[in-house]
């Protein structure tokens, strides 16, 4: 698993907690708000998006025609 993983895994943990902030290893790490962590989720969902070559919004695509009249 990439640091990257590791850490939305682990941010996701807190959140589905209600923990906003966390020592661990001798390093604190705190939020503002529930809304701060989402963001910081997010974020990192995006980055490893990126780093694993995830592309699009990997929803449904649902083709139009026209009969071009």
């Amino acid at each position: 698993m990439s640091d990257t993983a590791a850490e939305l895994a682990n941010l996701k943990k807190m959140y589905a907690k209600g923990v906003t902030s966390l020592e661990q290893g001798g390093e604190k790490v705190a939020f503002a708000d529930g809304a701060e962590l989402r963001r910081r989720i997010a974020d990192l969902e995006a980055q490893l998006k990126r780093e694993t070559g995830g592309g699009g919004s990997g929803g449904f695509h649902y083709p139009s025609f026209d009969k071009g009249l």
